[in-house]
């Protein structure tokens, strides 16, 4: 049996998005100092009790230098950077931690033309909310980011058939476009249509925007080698909807336990809809407990 750790600590506290506005939970943390870097200790904590055979942590690339130096110097390995956009028709730059050496993915070529509707062009249009006043025109085929900040404004918009950029401004851009279905964003995503269809729309893209492209999660997993026949014991921080649960499944291992913290209801019922047998335990903080075992925390044996 190998046992494996994965998980990716909440970014918002890091996330440069933070910098640009104000927020409700106070400015961007730049040192390792605050709630996000107490949310990422204790994935260092699950690695000392847990102690995997193999792990893999994910976060935010716009997350400070300070910061992912000293993520880097905690995990003991070099950090990788990848953009989903290798793998996938959005960009996404991410930072990723393992203890195996990998390659860069192959860029695999894919376009907004490959996972859109027919009813809209591969130009997509991004309106932030910390700057109504501009429309981001996005003409190179991809997508922006997929964010977890709300449906509607947050998620991009596609130009409608018949329509050109020139008719894109602040304040006709909703009659020429419409905004990315979530079918779409699965497919950003690269998980499976209807993977989220037990979600309402903007619970959905919320969920999404704060996964992981899962495409990039498979190629990393790969370079482990673990037979396909080998049980798997999994322990998932911050799990969200199950993504790694899927990839797994995807790359074939079918003798597969599977220990989720997480605390998001919508991603939760996302992820048990789709996984019956994944064993939620609940908030990751439980990993700080002195009697801490992998068996306790609300979770099922």
């Amino acid at each position: 049996m190998k046992k494996i750790l994965i998980g990716g600590s909440p970014c918002t506290h890091w996330s440069i998005v933070r910098q640009k506005k104000k927020t409700k939970d106070g400015p961007r943390e730049n040192n390792c100092e605050g709630l996000g870097w107490e949310l990422f200790k204790n994935y260092t904590i699950a690695i000392q009790k847990f102690n995997p055979d193999f792990f893999l942590y994910e976060n935010n690339e716009s997350a400070s230098k300070t910061i992912k130096e000293e993520i880097a110097k905690e995990l003991g390995v070099d950090l990788l950077h990848f953009n989903s956009s290798l793998v996938s028709a959005q960009n996404r730059r991410r930072i990723y931690a393992t203890n195996s050496t990998v390659n860069t993915p192959e860029d695999r070529k894919i376009m907004l033309a490959d996972v859109i509707d027919s009813d809209v062009q591969p130009i997509a249009v991004y309106r932030q909310r910390f700057n109504e006043t501009k429309c981001r025109i996005y003409t190179d085929g991809k997508s922006p980011t997929i964010t977890a900040a709300g449906g509607g404004e947050h998620m991009p918009r596609f130009l409608l058939n018949g329509h050109t950029i020139d008719e894109v401004t602040p304040d006709t851009y909703k009659a020429v476009t419409r905004t990315a279905k979530t079918v779409e964003i699965e497919r950003l995503q690269t998980m499976p249509e209807g993977y989220t269809s037990c979600l309402s729309m903007t619970r959905a893209n919320n969920c999404l925007g704060n996964g992981w492209t899962a495409e990039i999660i498979i190629h990393i997993m790969r370079s482990w080698n673990i037979p396909i026949d080998e049980p798997l014991l999994v322990m998932s921080m911050y799990d969200g909807i199950g993504t790694g649960r899927y990839c797994l499944e995807k790359m074939g291992y079918k003798n597969v336990k599977y220990y989720a913290y997480e605390i998001d209801k919508y991603a939760i019922k996302c992820a048990t809809t789709n996984y019956p047998d994944i064993i939620e335990m609940g908030d990751a903080f439980q990993i700080k407990n002195n009697n801490w075992s992998l068996q306790k925390g609300g979770g099922k044996a």
